[in-house]
C-alpha cells in the first residue's frame, strides 16, 4: 500500500537499537502510513505512490518527536496566554508593577492575575506594599491581586487580597508551607502549601478558558518539536500549584479537546490531591476512589490522553527553605523536612511509605518530587521497601538533583526512574552555591552515572518555570553547565548529544510506559517525528544546536507544524 508521507535524502536518526554511548542508527528515507512508520531505507522509497507526499530533506536531520516528561501543560498554557507578565524582563524592578497592574488588567471575576516574578532577578521578594503602591497609582487599591512567581512555589498578594482571604498575624503556617512575615505581620508572600490560603479563595479558571489557552499553547510546543508531554499535577491539589489553574476542570478541558480531535500533543497526566504539602494516605485513597481518575472517558485513545498516576511532593525547594537535606543549609541553617502529613520525621516517613504503597498497589505510577538529598533518600528507601505486588507502574523521582552517582546502580536494579531538569539546575546554580556551598553543588545531577548504570533517566523542562525548548536541556546536559553555569568539557557526568536526545525520546517513552509504540523511528512505531533545519552539531559544539530550527513536526502521521521556508 502506498505511503501517506515519505521523507528522503537526509540524515534520519532512528534510535531503533540505541543504548547509552552507542550510535543511534541512521537511515536516509522513512515512510509513514496510517499513523505509523511503515518502512525505512530503500523499502520506504518503494512505498511512494501517486498520492504520497514526498519531503525532500536535502541533508536535513530527522529525529523522533521530543517527549517532555515534566511539563506543566495547563500552567504553561495559562502563563503564556492567560496571565499578565511581571517578570524582571518586563517590569525591571518592583516599581515597574504600576505599568502592568492597570484597570485593563482586571479580569471578569474582579481579580488581577499575573505571573513570572523572581526574587533573585528582582533583587528581593516583593511585598504587599509593592502591590499596593502599583494599584494606588491607578486608584485600584481595592482590587484583589495575585502575582505568581516563576517557580510555581510562591505567590504574592496585595492588602486587598489579604483582607479578602482573611489572613493576618494570627494565621498559622499550614503544614508544608510558609506565610512570610515581618515583625509577625504577613508580608504578602505565600510559599508551597500556604499558597492554598489564597488560591482556594480565588474563582477557578473556567473549562472554556482552559480549552482556549491549551489549544494555543500546544502550537508553541509543536513548533518546538514536542510531540508528547506529561503534566505532573492536575486535581484538587491545584490550590498549591502555580496559579491554581490545573484543577479538575483542566482534565475536563483536555478530555474535551481530545474528544474533538484538537489535542495534538500526546498528553500523560499525574493527579495531585494535596499539592505541595500535607499529602496523606487518606487523601490519596479518597482521591483514587473518587471521580477524578475517570474524567477521561474510555472512548479517548490512551495514546492521546491518559491518566497514569499520582504526583507526590516529598519536599519543597531550596530557595524557600522547604527542601529536605541531610545537613543544614542557607542563612538560617534549616534542613527542611518531608512535606507529607505527620507530626515529626518518623510519622512523615511512615506517611510517605503508606502513600507510595497505596498508589503502587492499585497499579498506578508514582512521580515523586524530591529536591533535597534527604528527601531523595527517603523516597528511594520507601520504594525499595514496597512488597513486589505494590510497585505498580515504573515509579520515578522528579528533580532529584542530589541523587548520588554511587547510588545509580541500585536505582537501576530497583527499577526506579528519574526525570531531571538541567535548565532549572543551571538557572539556580548561583542560589545553589550560596545556599548549599560548592562541595554539595559540585555533585549535582549525575546524569552520566545514571546513563551508564542503566537508569531510566530523562531530561525535561518543568515549564513554565523555564522555556520548554528541549535544545536548552540538551545543551546544558552535554556541557555539564548545571554546577556553576559554565561548560565543563570532559566531566564524567556530562552526556553526549545523541544520548541527551535519547533521554527525551527512547527513555522518555520508557518512563511513560509507552516504549512499545513511541520514542524510536522503526516500522510499527508511531509516526511522531521532527525535521531539523540542518545536521546535528558534534557534542563539543553543542551550543550550535540553538541555530537549528524545527522545520516540521509530525504526530501520529499528520503534519501538525511546518515552518515556512
Amino acid at each position: 500500500m502506498p505511503a501517506d508521507l515519505v521523507l528522503r535524502g537526509g540524515t534520519i536518526l532512528t534510535f531503533a537499537d540505541w543504548s547509552p554511548g552507542s550510535d543511534p542508527g541512521h537511515t536516509t528515507a522513512i515512510a509513514i502510513g496510517g499513523g505509523e512508520i511503515t518502512a525505512t531505507g530503500d523499502a520506504a522509497l518503494r512505498e511512494i505512490g501517486r498520492r504520497t507526499r514526498v519531503v525532500e530533506l536535502a541533508g536535513r536531520t530527522v529525529l523522533p518527536g521530543v517527549n517532555d516528561t515534566h511539563l506543566h501543560l495547563v500552567c504553561y498554557a495559562m502563563a503564556r496566554y492567560g496571565l499578565l507578565d511581571v517578570s524582571a524582563r518586563v517590569i525591571g524592578d518592583w516599581s515597574g508593577l504600576a505599568d502592568v497592574l492597570t484597570a485593563e488588567a482586571i479580569g471578569a471575576d474582579g481579580w488581577i492575575r499575573a505571573q513570572g516574578w523572581d526574587a533573585s532577578a528582582l533583587g528581593r521578594p516583593g511585598t504587599a506594599r509593592d502591590v499596593d503602591a502599583a494599584l494606588r497609582a491607578h486608584g485600584l487599591e481595592h482590587v484583589p491581586t495575585a502575582l505568581f512567581d516563576r517557580t510555581g512555589h510562591q505567590l504574592l498578594v496585595g492588602t486587598a487580597a489579604l483582607e479578602r482571604i482573611g489572613v493576618d498575624a494570627e494565621t498559622p503556617d499550614p503544614p508544608g508551607g510558609v506565610v512570610a512575615r515581618e515583625d509577625g505581620v504577613p508580608t504578602g508572600v505565600f510559599t508551597d502549601s500556604a499558597t492554598a490560603l489564597v488560591l482556594t479563595a480565588m474563582p477557578p479558571v473556567s473549562r472554556d478558558a482552559l480549552r482556549d489557552v491549551l489549544r494555543r499553547a500546544q502550537q508553541d510546543l509543536l513548533a518546538l518539536g514536542i510531540t508528547s508531554a506529561t503534566d505532573p499535577g492536575i486535581g484538587p491539589g491545584h490550590t498549591t500549584l502555580f496559579d491554581g489553574s490545573p484543577s479538575p476542570l483542566a482534565l475536563e478541558a483536555l478530555a474535551s479537546l481530545a474528544d474533538d480531535d484538537e489535542l495534538h500533543v500526546r498528553t500523560t497526566v499525574l493527579l495531585t490531591f494535596s499539592g505541595t504539602g500535607g499529602e496523606s494516605v487518606d487523601t490519596v485513597r479518597e482521591g483514587l476512589d473518587g471521580p477524578l481518575p475517570s474524567l477521561v472517558p474510555d472512548r479517548i485513545d490512551p495514546r492521546t490522553l491518559r491518566v497514569a498516576g499520582v504526583k507526590v511532593f516529598a519536599d519543597g525547594i531550596q530557595r524557600s527553605g522547604t527542601a529536605f537535606h541531610r545537613d543544614p543549609y542557607g542563612p538560617h541553617g534549616t534542613r527542611g523536612s518531608l512535606a507529607v502529613a505527620g507530626a515529626d520525621d518518623d510519622e512523615r516517613s511512615d506517611t510517605l511509605r503508606g502513600i507510595l504503597r497505596e498508589i503502587g498497589a492499585r497499579g498506578w505510577q508514582a512521580g515523586i518530587h524530591a529536591t533535597g538529598d534527604a528527601a531523595s533518600d527517603e523516597v528511594v528507601e520507601a520504594l525499595r521497601a514496597l512488597p513486589e505486588g505494590d510497585r505498580g507502574a515504573l515509579p520515578y523521582i522528579i528533580h532529584g538533583d542530589f541523587l548520588t552517582a554511587e547510588g545509580m546502580p541500585a536505582l537501576a536494579r530497583d527499577g526506579i526512574g528519574w526525570t531531571a531538569n538541567p535548565v532549572i539546575s543551571r538557572m539556580v546554580c548561583g542560589i545553589g552555591l550560596d545556599l548549599l556551598g560548592p562541595e554539595r553543588q559540585s555533585v549535582r545531577q549525575p546524569l552520566g552515572s545514571a546513563l551508564r548504570a542503566g537508569v531510566t533517566v530523562t531530561l525535561s523542562s518543568d515549564a513554565p518555570v523555564v522555556s520548554p525548548d528541549w535544545r536548552e536541556a540538551a545543551i546544558t546536559a552535554v556541557q555539564r553547565a548545571q554546577i556553576d553555569g559554565a561548560p565543563r568539557p570532559g566531566d564524567d557526568e556530562a552526556v553526549s548529544l545523541t544520548d541527551a536526545i535519547a533521554m527525551m525520546t527512547v527513555l522518555a517513552a520508557r518512563l511513560d510506559g509507552a516504549a512499545d509504540f513511541k520514542g524510536r523511528l522503526a516500522p510499527g512505531f508511531a509516526a511522531d517525528l521532527i525535521v531539523l533545519s540542518d545536521r546535528l552539531p558534534d557534542s563539543d559544539r553543542v551550543d550550535r544546536l540553538r541555530d537549528l530550527a524545527v522545520d516540521m513536526t509530525v504526530v501520529d502521521g499528520v503534519v501538525r507544524w511546518e515552518r515556512a521556508r
